[in-house]
């Protein structure tokens, strides 16, 4: 009888059923997940916590750190992360920690100028984005060469993407953000430093700019740069933005011309999608794409090329370790120098291998 009662009950309210489930699951995945970050940091704190509380001589020059942070970072979610999973663990460094937040673009960049010579570790808290600040604006000082024989060089992943520290420690992608941001402060604490190569890239005009992973061109890199505009699409906002790119805005008269040095009669030039240059070890690797591609193959392939750098319907592939480039269009494009954009123009890149300190395990 009681049975009959619930089933006629569940017929006639079922959506007042329905909605409370919804609630309930909602509302307990969010308590589930605050109280498994809780532990996550928690426990990381306590791996560290000896070391804030250890005695040094009052005559012990004490370490000091700068941390760099970009609360725009992530569409402004940088801020919160660091503030609940990565300031917890820097407490209990048994270094200075100077915490410095950018206001605007090109901030750190300057800022960097005027730290502290006697820095001992410098913090990149952000993207990829402020990372390329960090390193530029090492790289311009005054005394860079001196500066970066003493300097090391952490990151806290707080972007969007975090390229760079997914390519320097792939295991941590699969974490949950809590366990990857607490773990990557530990390392910051703890970690050794390893050498890595500087891309050197010297346009016609302007400053001189310094990467670190990859520099990119062409239909591919626009399309995914503008999948942003797609948002309404969710998930499905990259392959949309091939599409679009495909139907609406096909690129004409791609051409890309590579040198050995600058007035060299000795060159390569390609008619071209466009193309994907990779530091790797004191070399470039260079992906240039066929402007044989189909519209199809450009949709199917494309939205892979820009999450994980597949390349695409046969791509050459060459390597440099200087040269001269010299990307040509039709129309204006943009050059991604490890996600920034900038004006595509002749570019002489070359290799400084082993110049900055970074810290890993």
């Amino acid at each position: 009888m009681a049975t009959s009662v619930a089933a006629r009950h569940f017929r006639k309210y079922w959506k007042r059923y329905v909605f409370g489930l919804g609630v309930y699951t909602l509302v307990s995945n969010i308590v589930i997940k605050r109280y498994r970050d809780k532990v996550i940091i928690r426990h990381l704190c306590s791996d560290v916590s000896g070391r804030g509380k250890q005695r040094h001589p009052a005559t012990e020059n004490v370490k000091k750190a700068y941390v760099f942070l970009n609360p725009t970072a992530n569409n402004g979610d940088a801020k919160g992360k660091f503030q609940k999973f990565a300031a917890p663990i820097l407490n209990l460094a048994e270094f200075e920690v100077i915490l410095i937040e950018s206001e605007y673009s090109g901030q750190i960049r300057t800022l960097m100028g005027y730290i502290d010579p006697k820095t001992d570790i410098i913090v990149a808290a952000g993207g990829d984005g402020t990372l390329f600040e960090v390193v530029n604006g090492l790289m311009r000082r005054y005394d860079a060469e001196r500066f970066m024989n003493s300097v090391r060089i952490g990151v806290i992943p707080l972007g969007k993407e975090n390229r760079f520290f997914n390519h320097l420690f792939p295991d941590q992608t699969t974490k949950l953000p809590s366990r990857m941001i607490g773990e990557a402060t530990k390392m910051v604490m703890e970690g050794d430093s390893y050498p890595m190569s500087v891309m050197q890239l010297c346009p016609k005009e302007g400053k001189t700019l310094y990467a670190l992973q990859q520099a990119s061109w062409g239909a591919f890199k626009h399309a995914y740069d503008r999948r942003d505009r797609f948002w309404i699409f969710g998930p499905l906002r990259s392959l949309i933005s091939h599409i679009y790119t495909a139907v609406r805005a096909w690129p004409e008269n791609y051409q890309l011309l590579i040198a050995t040095q600058a007035q060299d009669s000795n060159f390569q030039l390609w008619d071209t999608l466009g193309f994907d240059m990779h530091l790797k070890g004191s070399e470039f690797f260079f992906t240039i794409w066929p402007n044989s591609i189909t519209k199809w193959d450009f949709i199917k392939h494309g939205w892979q090329v820009g999450k994980s750098r597949i390349s695409p319907c046969k791509a050459t592939t060459i390597s440099k370790q200087r040269c001269v480039i010299s990307p040509r269009s039709s129309q204006e494009t943009w050059l991604s120098i490890d996600g920034e954009l900038y004006e595509a123009t002749t570019i002489e890149a070359s290799v400084l291998p082993n110049r900055l300190q970074f810290i890993a395990r």
